[in-house]
């Protein structure tokens, strides 16, 4: 888990402008962070405990429910595996498809600049392989495994769990809000791995179309 800033590889050759890297701490939390096993933070600094952090400004200007109210993709079941969809002559990025949160890795793809905001009320299992991209809510808890790539904001109301299975496994480039986390091998796991990436986040927030003010981080732990 690093809180230094990245440039998801690929895209300055793709001529993505990006904004000036500018790292963060690896975990910014109010209250207690467990870190147990192997798990590693990085980050400028590593940790920062803010007792300014609370449920009410976890989410920058706005509120969860704020949030979730400009949700473009609303997801009612769990998600095995993501892909980019198109439709017609000459391609047009289909988004009505549930499994296609754009792509992220295909400059050539008409979804590559398609970021919708992904919303799921309830606890959420994403399995499989693929990447997307975006602003994703889950109101509940978020559990990750597979090959799966997300690049841009990830906002959870509940726990995080996050397992990798192989040599190249879940990566999340932008950042992690979470109300519960610990970092623990049987939470954080295999190659998974959280990058900050300032232009992740910029690129999710501007392709969204919605004015949205994120605070920067790389990972949120709350008690209330």
């Amino acid at each position: 888990m690093s809180g230094y800033d990245q440039t998801p590889s690929g895209w300055t050759a793709a001529g993505v402008s990006c904004p000036p890297l500018d790292s963060v701490a690896g975990v910014r939390y109010n209250g207690q962070l467990t870190q147990q096993g192997s798990a590693t933070l990085n980050g400028d600094p590593a940790r920062n405990n803010d007792n300014s952090l609370n449920a009410s400004n976890i989410f920058g200007n706005n509120s969860f429910d704020q949030l979730k109210a400009m949700a473009t993709l609303v997801v009612t079941t769990d998600i095995s595996g993501l892909a980019p969809a198109t439709t017609g002559t000459p391609a047009r990025c289909n988004t009505a498809v549930t499994n296609n949160w754009g792509a992220p890795e295909d400059a050539s793809n008409a979804c590559f600049t398609y970021f919708p905001i992904i919303y799921h009320n309830g606890n959420m299992s994403i399995s499989g392989t693929g990447a997307g991209q975006g602003i994703l809510l889950v109101e509940g808890d978020l559990n990750v495994q597979g090959r799966i790539d997300f690049y841009g904001p990830v906002i959870v109301t509940g726990g995080v769990n996050i397992r990798g299975t192989g040599s190249d496994d879940v990566k999340f480039y932008g950042g992690v809000m979470a109300q519960d986390v610990t970092l623990d091998d049987s939470r954080l796991t295999g190659n998974a791995t959280v990058n900050y990436s300032s232009c992740a986040i910029q690129r999710a927030l501007q392709g969204s179309a919605k004015p949205i003010a994120l605070n920067e981080r790389s990972w949120v732990q709350l008690y209330n």
